[in-house]
């Protein structure tokens, strides 16, 4: 008699797998790998000094913050308050998204109470947040805000002309907001038209940490790195680059970045009035950044120039613009981390350890691993569903071995059933 076991996934998907090295009952901790690369945004194994840790993205609210200053830009804001709220909507579980607007809304939203509720703040603003003149950002919440990044661990998203900020020495109303947005904004590069037509993509082309950075885990238009943006590219220009190592915060990765060859009149997007090729040549890296990400103390800051306008959503397409900035709100929201500490099994196995609490053995026996705490149960049963044999408890983690209840069984499939808070799976085991 001989048996095969097959794992069959029926209710849990597995995010990713901890792999374990066995030997005598001792185990040590070999390696951590992913299964599942569409999630690493939201949870992902990553090790440190050593050390394992199950990162867990602490994302339930964002709020969003709609500073018009009295300008309504219909393709602007909206376009972006509705594209995070349709993906938190569709999220499980779903994202709070709140607003807080000008008109007297700073004060009593902008608060350390009030931010307490929210892991992102998406400064989804049209102009000039930062800048001298604009009373509504006063000195309370720009010290809540602050504190919410640096101190609390979270995420601040600055969108497009959220970086049209000027100030003059002397003139400074916000210091820190120019040091997590550290290049000055200069003024628009001009939009529609052939010379806005530009290639955008991921920073570097085959760069290998942005393409593997977790905010742009499976990005690509039909396996391509980058694609056209049509005729209607919003740009704009600054004093510097972002990869300028006069600005260039430390810890700044580039996500997307604009090819200025690919523009509409040589060497510049925007009419001739800005040489984007030759800015890029000043920090030392293909393409002019668009998009980035860079810690801030605990915190972490993101931007993306363009994307305020269907234009560049339709251009991008729809589900890889979803994308982006589904996986960029989990990273920017920080993380819980568990620490993944080794244990002791009584067989000599060789095994990812399963997310979900429940990992089969090997196909040469019937048997699992339940790693899941709280009250658990696993039984044997024929293929007309007849139990076998049946073990139930609490007590994790524990290794069940029914090979020798499938001993002198007649030749046929057998399921493996197991049940754990939250999860369930079956294991198809062929006896022949």
């Amino acid at each position: 008699m001989a048996y095969q076991m097959k794992t069959i996934f029926k209710m849990f998907r597995p995010v990713f797998g901890i792999a374990f090295g066995l030997s005598l009952g001792l185990v040590s901790l070999v390696q951590a790998q992913t299964t599942d690369t569409t999630d690493l945004a939201k949870e992902r194994v990553v090790t440190i000094n050593g050390k394992t840790y199950d990162l867990k993205s602490k994302l339930k609210g964002i709020l969003m913050g709609d500073f018009t200053y009295g300008f309504n830009h219909t393709v602007g804001y909206p376009n972006l308050d509705s594209t995070i709220t349709r993906i938190g909507r569709a999220e499980n579980p779903k994202w709070t998204v709140d607003w807080v607007q000008g008109n007297g809304e700073v004060a009593s939203k902008i608060t350390t109470a009030n931010l307490s509720k929210y892991q992102v703040f998406f400064a989804n603003y049209i102009s000039s947040f930062g800048q001298a003149g604009n009373s509504q950002i006063k000195a309370p919440a720009q010290a809540a805000l602050q504190s919410f990044v640096e101190d609390s661990g979270k995420g601040i998203f600055l969108q497009h002309s959220s970086g049209d900020s000027r100030y003059t020495a002397g003139n400074n109303p916000w210091p820190w907001y120019f040091t997590i947005y550290p290049a000055q904004y200069n003024g628009e590069a001009g939009a529609g038209g052939q010379a806005s037509v530009g290639k955008v993509g991921i920073w570097g082309e085959n760069n290998k940490a942005a393409k593997q950075h977790p905010v742009l885990q499976g990005i690509n238009w039909n396996g391509s790195d980058s694609v056209t943006i049509n005729p209607g590219m919003e740009l704009h220009t600054f004093q510097y680059v972002m990869t300028n190592p006069t600005v260039k915060p430390a810890g700044w990765q580039g996500l997307i970045g604009l090819n200025p060859s690919t523009c509409g009149s040589p060497n510049s997007c925007g009419n001739g009035g800005y040489n984007y090729t030759t800015e890029s040549a000043k920090g030392g890296a293909w393409g002019y950044p668009i998009s980035w990400t860079a810690p801030q103390k605990k915190g972490t800051v993101g931007y993306f120039m363009e994307g305020h306008d269907q234009n560049t959503m339709k251009s991008m397409t729809t589900a890889v613009w979803d994308r982006y900035y589904r996986q960029f709100m989990y990273y920017l929201a920080g993380y819980d981390s568990t620490l993944i500490t080794p244990i002791a099994l009584k067989h000599d196995l060789n095994m990812g350890v399963n997310k979900s609490g429940i990992t089969f053995h090997p196909s040469e026996e019937a048997g699992v691993l339940i790693t899941k705490a709280g009250y658990h149960t696993v039984g044997l049963y024929d293929i007309a569903g007849h139990k076998i044999t049946e073990e139930r408890g609490n007590k994790t983690p524990i290794d069940y071995n029914f090979s020798a209840s499938l001993n002198g069984l007649r030749s046929g499939v057998y399921i493996m059933r197991v049940a754990v808070p939250g999860a369930a799976r079956s294991a198809r085991i062929f006896v022949r």
